[in-house]
């Protein structure tokens, strides 16, 4: 039975590692607003189909951290709106959000060193509470992770930061575009979703785990005890 926990539980914080790459890791929908109204009505003139007008139903991108892997490496087609020819460099427009980018970063990583120290202790140890805190502090670093990235989302969603800006740089033009566009939702994909079901199925099969044994011993206990009972009363009878 110890096999099979630890076995479970390397599965489970293996899991967490290709969940954190192939998942979505941020959805972003974004929409025009009023400012554009004449330019959505002088291209309706030209596109009558208003499915088909870009300025009706805005722009919507699902980015999981192999596309952001494929965009610095230019293997995407939004590695044109890298600068300096897909040399990466620290947006300016976002410098009042970043530490709480930062502490995104720093959440994310421990997440999965607590999913990296599950594994390896599940492949070389029977003990369980260790991976079992660990796992809860992986789940608690994902939920801190992601109120912290809605918090910083929410400067993007109300217009305290210029999205326009911070893609393009400043200029008269990307101040004017930035106005126009709205972000209508900005959250972690889902990855995190994964994250935390995983390490918290890692802490809920350590309790079963424990229930079980409990459930073991206090048998093992009452078989005990019975065959105590019976062998005295053969020593009473003869």
């Amino acid at each position: 039975m110890k096999v099979v926990y630890r076995v479970v539980n390397a599965l489970l914080a293996a899991l967490v590692f290709p969940a954190t790459y192939f998942l979505e890791m941020i959805f972003i929908k974004v929409s025009f607003n009023d400012d554009l109204s004449d330019v959505s009505d002088l291209i309706a003139k030209f596109i009558p189909d208003a499915s088909k007008n870009p300025l009706n139903y805005g722009l919507q991108e699902s980015i999981t951290l192999k596309r952001i892997v494929d965009i610095v490496t230019g293997n995407d087609r939004l590695s044109t709106l890298l600068p300096d020819g897909g040399k990466l460099s620290w947006p300016a427009g976002l410098d009042p959000i970043k530490p709480h980018l930062i502490a995104c970063v720093v959440l994310l990583c421990v997440a999965l060193l607590t999913a990296l120290f599950v594994f390896i202790w599940s492949i070389c140890s029977n003990r369980r509470l260790p991976p079992a805190i660990a796992a809860a502090v992986g789940v608690a670093a994902t939920v801190a992770m992601t109120i912290v990235f809605n918090r910083a989302a929410a400067h993007l969603m109300n217009g305290d930061l210029n999205l326009v800006e911070i893609v393009a740089g400043s200029g008269l033009l990307s101040s004017l575009l930035g106005k126009a566009l709205q972000i209508d939702s900005l959250v972690l994909g889902g990855f995190q979703n994964a994250i935390i079901i995983l390490l918290g199925l890692v802490v809920v099969w350590t309790l079963i785990f424990f229930a079980i044994e409990l459930g073991d011993a206090e048998a093992e206990a009452e078989k005990a005890a019975r065959k105590a009972k019976k062998q005295n009363r053969h020593k009473k009878k003869a």
